[in-house]
């Protein structure tokens, strides 16, 4: 379950080209929006603001390091075109992230 929003967004409405004030406005309730988010990432302490943040921006706040990005463990499966049903079977079997087992796949 997501954790609520403690903040909500300044809008801006479409078509209306707004001031330097109201841009202002918006980036400083998108950062609390992102704030509000916990994280571990960048020193713990701002939440999810380095995901949105300028680098530079993130890393000349006191007592932050920078945000990475996390990783993907394992990249998707790619099957190329014209794969037989057979080198199919063989590449899901061994294939990290798949669900299924290697009895499912055999023929009944």
């Amino acid at each position: 379950m997501a954790a609520a929003v403690a903040h909500t967004i300044a809008s801006i409405a479409p078509g209306h080209r707004p001031t330097a004030a109201e841009v202002l406005a918006f980036e400083a309730s998108f950062y609390a929006a992102a704030r509000s988010m916990p994280s571990h990432r960048g020193g713990g302490i701002l939440g999810h603001v380095g995901s949105v943040m300028p680098a530079a921006q993130h890393q000349a706040i006191a007592n932050t390091v920078a945000w990475i990005d996390p990783v993907p463990p394992v990249q998707p499966l790619v099957i190329p075109p014209n794969t037989t049903a057979a080198l199919t079977s063989v590449m899901l079997v061994n294939t990290p992230l798949t669900w299924k087992s290697s009895a499912s796949l055999l023929p009944t």
